[in-house]
């Protein structure tokens, strides 16, 4: 399942809109607002339209990117928090706002990933001489 809806006991107040649901994703969590549009709430919040087309619509804006250190292990790692705004096809009508949370290692720590690497250079000369 893509994502779990939950419906509050009360409703709360998310960039001045009512909303008595939210829905968690991986790390993200976000409020289902009753907005058919959701690109006049992007635009109040200044993010970056990623994609807008075939109905689908992402927009996002880093809000925290920022190095930590793991208490218990001592590793860096890098804290970053994106606001977003989008529509999901599971919901017509509706508008997902709400943030993404992750930790992730520094680029030179992050572990190798051979399948992404180029495929080495063959042939003669190829040893540089």
């Amino acid at each position: 399942q893509f994502m779990s809806e939950y419906r509050l006991a009360q409703p709360i107040s998310v960039f001045g809109a009512r909303t008595e649901r939210v829905a968690v994703a991986g790390s993200s969590v976000m409020a289902i607002l009753d907005q058919a549009d959701p690109r006049p709430l992007a635009k109040q919040l200044g993010l970056e339209t990623g994609y807008d087309q075939d109905g689908k619509f992402m927009a996002g804006r880093e809000l925290v990117s920022r190095d930590v250190t793991d208490p218990k292990t001592g590793e860096a790692q890098i804290e970053s928090i994106i606001l977003s705004v989008s529509t999901v096809a599971s919901h017509p009508g509706k508008t997902l706002a709400g943030c993404t949370y992750s930790l992730d290692l520094p680029e030179e720590e992050a572990p190798a990933r051979p399948e992404l690497a180029p495929p080495p250079i063959t042939g003669p000369g190829s040893d540089g001489h």
